[in-house]
């Protein structure tokens, strides 16, 4: 069978509709150790987003440039959902990492789809907010998959399939997936159901607001395994937390619950388990419904201003007002509170 083969047979992705799927030829079978490989053919919209994707490049190598609108992704033969799940309803774009039977641990599939959906998300201009969040009722993050992305890191195990050969070739992927650094101007609510550990926790950290469960647990577990958090942990912790807290957490390795991660200011609110996806989309709800020009300046502002001092922080400041107060946002706010109605924001 090849690609261009008529007799097309449909697989379920998660939730969304089926998309046509074709295995794809054996060369490709064969180079990445017989792993089972098969072609989603998605709308021309969604590869719209995708098509400065080195995942996409490497495919289109292998097939020729008459096969370049396809996106291919690597299923093990043991299961066809994808790790990670992304959805857009309402304004609000849902990334949920799917590997609930190893609480959610990044592997190389999920890094290198995590990266994917950040960057299409920052290009999508219908998607006001972001909520991230973990499959099942266990875990948000347990971090790094130690079987699989550790050694394929370090190099102790040759790269395997279409997932680990893209990651080798492609390391920004990694630095994009835990945006450190990848400029993110969306708010991203992190609803957070369970273990927030090591990875997760770095994670949880390049987010905005934060909504965890009672049974949530959180720490930087590295320094116990011989090893350093080096997705922006080091320079985040201390600056969303005291700095004599901070270190405890880093040096000590030890897991806090909910409450104590709330006392030290980690997270936002502390609600019951079956509460958190609520919460975080009320939440979203209030983010998406204002002026999206504004809301992705004042994420802008913070950032570009943190640790700098107050004269440079106030002209960044007065740079990025200017471009929203000449905004037709600016003009639709004011007007629609005058007139008693609710402002229809174009986000121009």
């Amino acid at each position: 069978m090849t690609p261009d083969d008529p007799t097309l047979t449909t697989i379920e992705h998660g939730a969304a509709q089926p998309y046509p799927a074709v295995l794809l030829p054996v060369r490709l079978e064969t180079r990445f150790a017989g792993s089972v490989l098969k072609v989603r053919i998605f709308p021309d919209e969604i590869f719209d987003s995708l098509e400065t994707s080195p995942f996409l490049r490497c495919v289109t190598d292998e097939l020729g440039a008459p096969h370049a609108r396809i996106w291919c992704m690597f299923l093990a033969e043991a299961s066809s959902m994808p790790a990670l799940l992304f959805e857009i309803r309402d304004d609000i774009a849902y990334l949920t990492l799917n590997r609930p039977e190893v609480h959610n641990a990044i592997n190389p599939e999920l890094m290198v789809q995590l990266a994917e959906a950040w960057k299409r998300v920052a290009a999508d201009d219908s998607v006001r907010v972001v909520i991230l969040t973990g499959a099942g009722d266990k875990a948000f993050s347990a971090g790094a998959d130690l079987a699989r992305l550790l050694p394929l890191t370090t190099r102790e195990r040759p790269p395997e399939d279409v997932w680990d050969h893209t990651l080798l070739e492609n390391p920004e992927l990694r630095s994009i997936a835990m945006l450190h650094p990848f400029e993110m101007l969306k708010p991203i609510i992190a609803a957070i159901n369970g273990y927030c550990i090591a990875g997760g926790m770095e994670l949880m950290l390049a987010t905005d607001i934060r909504v965890a469960a009672e049974h949530a647990s959180f720490g930087l577990m590295e320094v116990k395994w011989g090893l350093i958090p080096y997705a922006g942990s080091l320079v985040r912790t201390p600056r969303q937390i005291t700095y004599c807290n901070a270190m405890e957490l880093l040096l000590t390795g030890d897991r806090i619950d909910a409450h104590e991660a709330r006392r030290l200011g980690l997270i936002n609110h502390v609600v019951s388990a079956g509460q958190v996806m609520a919460k975080a989309e009320e939440i979203a709800r209030k983010i998406a419904a204002n002026g999206p020009l504004a809301v992705r300046a004042i994420k802008q502002g913070v950032t570009r201003t943190s640790g700098l001092p107050l004269e440079e922080g106030f002209k960044i400041e007065n740079e990025i007002a200017r471009g929203v107060f000449s905004s037709e946002d600016a003009k639709e706010g004011p007007r629609a509170f005058i007139e008693k109605r609710k402002p229809n924001f174009k986000g121009k």
